[in-house]
């Protein structure tokens, strides 16, 4: 996970749907939810939302892009990432506040 890897804290929003539920050892562990209580919970915890669709239209009925609607309807900044960018072997850079400290 990136986040991980460049010391960022990763907070865990799990599904009650646990097929797809991440399995790793997160900072934060927050209670199963529905998909769109989750998301909603995603988006209202979080500064920046970077979304990785499966497609580049927008979906109507998509948990994805119900996220990033929802976000956008509420100002939050956001980075959609097309699926066919090969992230694998980038280094990111984050923008840092003042100060330095990501989690300000």
């Amino acid at each position: 996970m990136i986040a991980s890897k460049y010391g960022m804290t990763t907070v865990i929003h799990p599904p009650t749907n646990d097929k797809h539920q991440a399995h790793i050892v997160p900072h934060e562990l927050r209670d199963p939810k529905p998909y769109l209580d989750r998301n909603h919970d995603i988006v209202d915890e979080c500064d920046f939302l970077i979304a990785c669709p499966k497609q580049m239209v927008e979906i109507r009925r998509s948990g994805t892009w119900a996220t990033v609607r929802y976000a956008r309807r509420n100002d939050l900044r956001v980075m959609v990432i097309p699926p066919e960018v090969d992230l694998s072997g980038a280094t990111p850079t984050f923008d840092r506040p003042q100060g330095g400290n990501l989690e300000s």
